[in-house]
C-alpha cells in the first residue's frame, strides 16, 4: 500500500502537494492544541493499541516517538513558560489601564472646574480689551495731533530758511543785475561811437562809390568811344584794302608811293593803339582792386547792393535794442513761470500732506468712511489720471513734432527714423530737450527777417482765435467726465468699505494709467464730433511751410539778380 500511495504522490501536480500539505499541518495544529488543552500526547502520537504485533520496524519507530515525545515536552515547557510571562505582563498592563482611566476622571473634573473659571476671566479680558482699545485710539490721535502740529513747525522753520535764502539770492541778483547794466550802458556807449563812426565811414564810402561809379560810366563812355572808332577805322581799312587791290590792279606802277604813305599811318596806328593799352590795362587794375572789396563786402554781409549794407550799419542800434528788448521779456516771462512752477509745487505738496493725514486719520468702520473723505479722495485721484493722460498726449505730440520737423528739413531719406524706439516711455524729458534743440538750431539757421515775416503772419492770421473757440476744444480736448449713477457709487462705497484700510494705498497708485482702474471716472469719446481735426492742423502747418519756402526763392532770386548786375 505504501509503495502505491507514494507513486500517486510523486506523479500529482505541485497545487496538489500543497494542498495536502496545507491539510496536514491544520490537523497536526489541531492535534496539538487537544494535546496541550488535556495534557495528553495520544492525541498527537495515536495509542500505542496500533503498535503492538508489529515487527523490528515497530520498535523503532516507537523509540522515534519517544524522542519526538521528550521533544514535545520540552516545547510545551518553553511556550507554558512565554504563556505564563505574558500572562503576567496582561495583568499589569490592565492594572495600569485602570489608572489612567481613574486619572482620566478626575482631569474632566478638573477641566469643569476651570471652564467655570475662564469665563469669568474672558468677561474680565474682553472688559480690559474694550478698555485698551479706547486709550489706544486716543493714543494715536494724539500722536496725530503730535506729528501734524511738528509738521507744521517744521514746515514753517523751513518756509523761513527759504524766505532767507530767497532774500540774499536777490540781494545777489540785483548786484549782478545792476553789474550788468553798467555794463550794458558802457557798451551801448562804445556801440554809439561804434555807429558813429561807421556812420561817417559808410557816408564816406558811398561817397567814393559815387565818384567810382561816375569815373567808371565815364571809362567806359571812353572805351565804347575807342570801340567805335577802331571799328570805323577797321570798316575805313576794309575800304582801303579794296580800293589797294583795285588800284594795285590799275595802277602797279605808282605802287612805292602809296606804300610809303600806308606805313607811315600804320606806324601811327601803331603807336596810339599801344598807348590806349597801356591806359586800359591801368584803369582795369584800378577797377579790380574796387571790385574785389566790394566782394568781400558782400560775402561778409550777405547783400549785393551797397545802399542795402549802408541802410544794415545805420539800423544795426535799433534791431539791437529790439533784440534787448525781447530778450527782457523773455526773461520776465520765465520768472513768471518759475514762480508758477512753485506755487504748483507748493499746492502739491500741500495736497500730498493732506492726503497722507487723511490716510493715517480715516479708520473705515463697517458703515464706511465719511463721504467728504471719498469726495476728496476720488478728486485727487481724477486729477492724478487726467494729467497721466495728458503726459501721454504730450508725449504723442512730442514725437509727431519731430516727425515732422524731419519732414521741413527737406532729408528726404529711405528710412524714417523710428523716434518710439529712441525715445519709450519715461524719458519725456530727453525728448522735450531734443525737441528745443532743434527749434533753436532751425531758429539760429534762419535769417531774422524771415522770422518776423512768419511772425508777422501767424500774428495776423486767426490761430489763437481759433484755438479759443469752443468748437476747437469740442474737437481737440477729448478728456470728459462721466458722471456716476446712483448704482456705480453704490458699488464703489462697498467696494471701498470691504478695503478696511486706506492706508494700503500709497499716493503712487493715484498717477497710474487708465487702464489699470477698473472703474473709471472718465472716458475718451470716439464720436465724429470729438475726434481731433488733424487735417486743418496739417494744412495749417504746409500753408506756413510753403510760405516760409517762397520767401527763401525771392531771396535767392534777389540775390542771383544782384550778381548778375
Amino acid at each position: 500500500m505504501q509503495p502505491t500511495e507514494e507513486t500517486q504522490v510523486l506523479n500529482s501536480s505541485p497545487r496538489m502537494k500543497t494542498d495536502r500539505f496545507v491539510s496536514t499541518q491544520a490537523v497536526a495544529m489541531r492535534s496539538i492544541q487537544k494535546a496541550i488543552k488535556k495534557q495528553d500526547l495520544s492525541f498527537i502520537l495515536g495509542s500505542l493499541n496500533n503498535y503492538q504485533g508489529a515487527s523490528q520496524q515497530q520498535n523503532e519507530s516507537l523509540q522515534l516517538f519517544q524522542m519526538e515525545e521528550k521533544e514535545v515536552h520540552l516545547k510545551l515547557g518553553e511556550l507554558r513558560k512565554e504563556f505564563d510571562t505574558y500572562h503576567t505582563s496582561s495583568l499589569y498592563k490592565e492594572k495600569e489601564i485602570s489608572q489612567f482611566k481613574d486619572q482620566l476622571l478626575k482631569l474632566n473634573l478638573e477641566e469643569a472646574e476651570l471652564i467655570n473659571n475662564t469665563t469669568e476671566l474672558t468677561k474680565e479680558l474682553e472688559c480690559s480689551k474694550t478698555e485698551y482699545m479706547q486709550a489706544k485710539q486716543r493714543f494715536e490721535e494724539s500722536q496725530m495731533s503730535e506729528k501734524s502740529y511738528t509738521h507744521v513747525i517744521n514746515r514753517l522753520k523751513h518756509d523761513v530758511l527759504c524766505f532767507r535764502k530767497k532774500l540774499n539770492e536777490m540781494g545777489d541778483i540785483y548786484e549782478k543785475k545792476k553789474a550788468e547794466a553798467n555794463q550794458a550802458d558802457a557798451k551801448q556807449w562804445e556801440s554809439i561811437q561804434l555807429n558813429q563812426m561807421t556812420r561817417k565811414l559808410c557816408d564816406e564810402m558811398m561817397n567814393n562809390i559815387e565818384i567810382e561809379k561816375n569815373n567808371r560810366q565815364r571809362q567806359i563812355a571812353q572805351y565804347n568811344k575807342q570801340i567805335k572808332a577802331q571799328l570805323i577805322a577797321k570798316e575805313k581799312r576794309d575800304e582801303r584794302m579794296i580800293k589797294q587791290r583795285e588800284i594795285a590792279e590799275h595802277a602797279s606802277n605808282d605802287k612805292d608811293a602809296s606804300e610809303k604813305k600806308w606805313r607811315k599811318l600804320l606806324l601811327a596806328h601803331k603807336v596810339v593803339h599801344s598807348l590806349l593799352k597801356n591806359k586800359m590795362e591801368k584803369e582795369m587794375e584800378k577797377f579790380k582792386v574796387v571790385e574785389t572789396a566790394f566782394q568781400e563786402i558782400k560775402t561778409a554781409t550777405g547783400i549785393s547792393e551797397a545802399q542795402e549794407i549802408v541802410q544794415k550799419f545805420l539800423t544795426k542800434e535799433a534791431t539791437y535794442g529790439q533784440l534787448l528788448g525781447t530778450i527782457a521779456e523773455n526773461e520776465k516771462k520765465i520768472e513768471h513761470l518759475k514762480r508758477k512752477k512753485e506755487n504748483l509745487k507748493n499746492k502739491f505738496q500741500q495736497l500730498k500732506d493732506e492726503v497722507q493725514i487723511m490716510e493715517m486719520s480715516a479708520k473705515p468702520s463697517k458703515k464706511g468712511v465719511d463721504s467728504e473723505i471719498y469726495k476728496q479722495f476720488y478728486s485727487i485721484d481724477d486729477r492724478a489720471k487726467k494729467a497721466e493722460i495728458m503726459k501721454q498726449k504730450l508725449y504723442a505730440w512730442s514725437i509727431k513734432m519731430l516727425g515732422k520737423i524731419e519732414k521741413a528739413s527737406m532729408q528726404f531719406l529711405d528710412e524714417r527714423t523710428n523716434y518710439y524706439h529712441i525715445y519709450p516711455r519715461g524719458k519725456e524729458v530727453e525728448l522735450f530737450e531734443q525737441l528745443q534743440k532743434l527749434i533753436f538750431q532751425d531758429i539760429e539757421q534762419a535769417r531774422p527777417e524771415e522770422i518776423l515775416q512768419i511772425i508777422g503772419e501767424v500774428n495776423r492770421s486767426n490761430i489763437r482765435n481759433d484755438t479759443l473757440n469752443e468748437e476747437y476744444l469740442k474737437k481737440n480736448v477729448r478728456i470728459k467726465y462721466k458722471k456716476l449713477t446712483q448704482r456705480e457709487t453704490i458699488k464703489r462705497t462697498k467696494s471701498m468699505d470691504s478695503k478696511a484700510d486706506l492706508s494700503n494705498r500709497s499716493f503712487s497708485q493715484f498717477g497710474q494709467s487708465s487702464d489699470s482702474s477698473a472703474e473709471q471716472s472718465y472716458y475718451e469719446s470716439e464720436s465724429e464730433g470729438n475726434t481731433i481735426d488733424e487735417n486743418s492742423e496739417k494744412n495749417h502747418f504746409n500753408y506756413l511751410r510753403d510760405e516760409a519756402k517762397q520767401i527763401k526763392k525771392q531771396k535767392k532770386k534777389d540775390d542771383g539778380s544782384d550778381g548778375k548786375k
